[in-house]
């Protein structure tokens, strides 16, 4: 692993890898830089130069030949990519079909082609691709409508059912055949910060500051998970971060200080023994990219492979205290792209030397500790 000599600002907010292999970077208030894989830099559009409208971008998504930007105060900003032109979708006061805010902090394209949109305390809201439906904070039981403004996780079941945590409003479903929603008042009050598959017939949901809890869906109760036993689940749940979950086919894997593997089939958690991760970390561990064989992990200063049959723990990438990791990304060639609070990093497929960048006053880069190949997510 090595710094991208080519990417060089700091201040990362995310970035995305489009369907044709090129490298879009938002950087804090400064618009979006486009980037080939050739490493070249192809675009630099802000609000100065372009007909993007907003230059603090918060997410990417691409559909039908178009980059859709969620920005903080702009809605979503749609580049047509052929023609390099922009349109928009923003909120328009007293229209219900326009969009809930003008911030918009995530965006999910599903299964059927449709974009879901989050946004900063305006709520969940869908766009189809004849129209946008948004769904706003509603009494609970109204089948047309969010129990709560504030979406902090979703999970899209097999069936296509959107299933939606929210911050202080439970769990949600979404019917998306109907675009009707079902609220869960057993649910009601809890901050859903991470939703993943456990049983045909549960969910595994962690609430914030709370603990783990099994969700039946049929009978929409909630019962709490212990963490190994109730210790650790009091200790991981008590210092206000954040406990990530993520599902295979064989295990589910508890994103804590430590992680903790949940084998489906002897029903039994381990913790994994992998004294490398940082039990102070700033940000919640979390899962990237799996194949058959490997999971790839985020951590604050870190980015590890575990190998889900021996359980051993590899770290690709470790940077120093104060460079920390803000998002990643896997391109279908199996590169990783990392975006961290100092710059950003990459690593190819194909094994490559150490190699290092001296600081300057533009670049202030810093050393790194450079590491190897595999593919990421």
């Amino acid at each position: 692993m090595y710094r991208c000599p080519f990417v060089k600002e700091r201040e990362i907010n995310t970035i995305f890898v489009d369907s044709r292999n090129r490298l879009w970077v938002s950087f804090y208030g400064k618009g979006i830089v486009c980037y080939s894989k050739e490493e070249k830099k192809l675009f630099n559009l802000s609000s100065k130069n372009s007909g993007l409208n907003n230059d603090i971008v918060f997410d990417f998504s691409e559909k039908d030949n178009q980059l859709w930007i969620a920005t903080d105060g702009g809605g979503i900003n749609i580049l047509d990519l052929p023609t390099m032109k922009f349109s928009y979708l923003k909120h328009v006061s007293d229209d219900e079909q326009s969009l809930p805010s003008n911030s918009i902090y995530c965006l999910y394209k599903d299964q059927m082609d449709n974009i879901w949109g989050g946004s900063i305390r305006g709520g969940l809201f869908g766009i189809k691709k004849v129209f946008i439906k948004t769904y706003k904070d509603v009494p609970l039981g109204n089948a047309h409508g969010i129990s709560e403004r504030t979406v902090a996780s979703i999970y899209e079941d097999s069936d296509t059912l959107l299933w939606v945590g929210t911050d202080g409003g439970g769990i949600n479903s979404l019917d998306q055949k109907t675009n009707t929603f079902h609220h869960y008042p057993s649910t009601y009050g809890e901050k859903v910060t991470s939703i993943a598959s456990f049983s045909e017939h549960e969910l595994l949901v962690s609430c914030f500051n709370k603990g783990v809890f099994t969700f039946n869906k049929k009978t929409t109760q909630m019962k709490p998970f212990p963490i190994v036993n109730d210790s650790i689940t009091k200790r991981e749940f008590s210092s206000g971060d954040l406990v990530n979950l993520y599902a295979t086919k064989d295990h589910i894997y508890i994103l804590g200080a430590k992680v903790y593997i949940y084998n489906k089939h002897t029903r039994r958690t381990s913790i994994l023994n992998a004294p490398q991760i940082d039990v102070q970390r700033k940000i919640a561990m979390q899962a990237i990219y799996s194949d058959d064989n490997d999971l790839y992990l985020m951590g604050t200063n870190n980015l590890f492979k575990l190998n889900m049959k021996s359980n051993e723990l590899l770290s690709l990438v470790s940077t120093e205290e104060r460079d920390d990791f803000t998002s990643a990304c896997r391109d279908d060639k199996g590169n990783f792209w990392i975006g961290s609070n100092s710059g950003s990093y990459s690593i190819t497929k194909k094994q490559e030397p150490p190699r290092r960048y001296i600081p300057t006053y533009s670049t202030a880069y810093r050393v790194l500790p450079t590491i190897k190949k595999e593919g990421f997510g």
